[in-house]
């Protein structure tokens, strides 16, 4: 199951847990200085900015939406890891999506198509058969802003219910 976290100012560190050079691989960053494909360990700290962003994967499929804060941001302490090749997905992240040449592309037809990569694992498995990297790559940016698009959903009803949590006790206090 793929869990989504939005965090905005994180001052949680992983004290006393075992880190792990790769708990989170970079997928996409709005800050230039940190690398798409680069791995972190649980509890470090990011020199992520205000007003800069960072999503980062896990090998379990976790998807985390970070927001930069003026002295940076420490990653959280990471949950069990999943099944997914940490080295495979940084190679697959770091890789350019394959370029199509003028004419016709011809691949293996034993290639999932893009829609049918659901997870992590599968999209991973499609990557390293020859000729289905494009595929791969399209699953997972599918998979990344399928997990955005998530997330943002969570955090607008998160407010929509503090509106009107607050609304409803205004009305109250009128009474």
């Amino acid at each position: 199951m793929r869990q989504v976290i939005k965090i905005g100012v994180l001052l949680l560190g992983g004290v006393g847990l075992p880190v792990m050079a790769n708990d989170y691989i970079v997928a996409r960053s709005s800050d230039p200085a940190i690398e798409r494909g680069s791995a972190w360990a649980a509890g470090s700290s990011l020199a992520l900015g205000a007003g800069q962003s960072v999503t980062m994967v896990t090998t379990g499929g976790d998807v985390l939406s970070l927001e930069g804060a003026d002295g940076g941001i420490v990653l959280p302490a990471r949950a069990a890891g999943g099944s997914a090749s940490a080295e495979a997905l940084q190679a697959l992240i770091k890789r350019p999506m394959p370029r199509r040449s003028f004419g016709a592309m011809r691949g293996p037809g034993d290639c999932p198509s893009a829609e049918d990569l659901k997870t992590l694992d599968e999209i991973l498995a499609a990557a390293a058969r020859e000729g289905c990297d494009r595929n791969a790559r399209v699953a997972l940016e599918n998979y990344l802003s399928a997990d955005e698009a998530e997330a943002e959903s969570t955090s607008s009803e998160a407010v929509s219910e503090s509106n009107s949590e607050s609304s409803e006790s205004d009305e109250k206090d009128r009474a």
